[in-house]
């Protein structure tokens, strides 16, 4: 999953006089990129001064933001932007693997000579991160028993660069089965690499197939805070009674031989009273 980076030029220059160099225009190439790959910024500067800069430094202070230099400096040096002209200076950056969503201010410094005097002009660029979730659905700890009522249990992994909030899942409609509780469950936040579970209670039909398709439908918001919802499915095995002690799944109920053995009791216990019964009748 890609995390995206985009620009946003902020025209929040503070400037020292009501004309100085100022950054005009910001490029990124490519627009999107994924953790730990490159990007390079391109900046516009102009001089709207009326002189000649000389000596211009362009610097980034990447201290406080996920991003680093690469194969590069975070100062570009330009000998001079004449009068009323512009000039580009590339930045060859790398975002950092860890990168959390956000936008992030990136201050900019401007020093120039003006008549071999020296001049100032800073202001801010902004690059803005956004990790998006993946979502993934399992089956964990499930065993249907055709006739039965049982435990549907599923997982939910976030194997995106970004966190899931907000998530909830739902239980759609299925042939060959019931569903016996709440058939929507909400569990909150989940984080990149890492997983939560929902359980629903549903009845599975005599008849029902073997393979039985649930349709499962998931809303969340991303880092953004955007509404995203994935219809997704799952195919869960049934198996009928025989077959699941066949297989070693559940173990051959007793029931019957248990009552076998009550009534077989309760029969003894009665023809113990009854033989008692008569015996001491005949004394008298």
């Amino acid at each position: 999953m890609k995390k995206i980076i985009s620009l946003i030029v902020m025209s929040m220059f503070l400037l020292n006089f009501a004309v100085a160099l100022s950054v005009t225009d910001v490029d990124s190439s490519p627009s999107e990129i994924s953790p730990g790959d490159k990007v390079s910024v391109i900046l516009t500067v102009d001089n709207n001064l009326n002189a000649d800069a000389k000596d211009v430094s362009v610097m980034l202070d990447l201290k406080d933001v996920p991003f680093a230099p690469f194969q590069s400096s975070s100062e570009q040096l330009i000998d001079e932007i004449n009068e009323g002209d512009s000039e580009e200076m590339e930045f060859n950056l790398i975002a950092f693997p860890d990168s959390d969503s956000g936008i992030y201010k990136i201050p900019v410094k401007i020093i120039y000579l003006i008549d071999d005097e020296e001049k100032t002009s800073e202001g801010l660029i902004s690059l803005m991160i956004s990790a998006d979730p993946k979502i993934e659905v399992s089956i964990e700890d499930t065993l249907l028993i055709k006739g039965e009522n049982s435990n549907l249990n599923i997982r939910i992994t976030n194997s995106g660069l970004g966190n899931a909030k907000l998530l909830s899942v739902r239980l759609n409609p299925s042939s060959g089965i019931k569903i016996v509780g709440l058939d929507n469950v909400y569990i909150g936040n989940i984080d990149s690499d890492d997983f939560d579970s929902s359980e629903f209670n549903i009845f599975v039909n005599e008849n029902s197939p073997s393979n039985i398709n649930f349709p499962i439908t998931i809303k969340y918001r991303d880092s953004q805070n955007k509404e995203i919802t994935e219809n997704k499915n799952v195919v869960v095995r049934a198996y009928t009674q025989d077959q699941a002690v066949e297989l070693g799944l559940i173990s051959k109920s007793n029931t019957l031989m248990v009552v076998g053995v009550i009534v077989f009791l309760v029969l003894i216990y009665i023809l113990y009273k009854s033989i008692k019964k008569r015996r001491k009748n005949s004394e008298y």
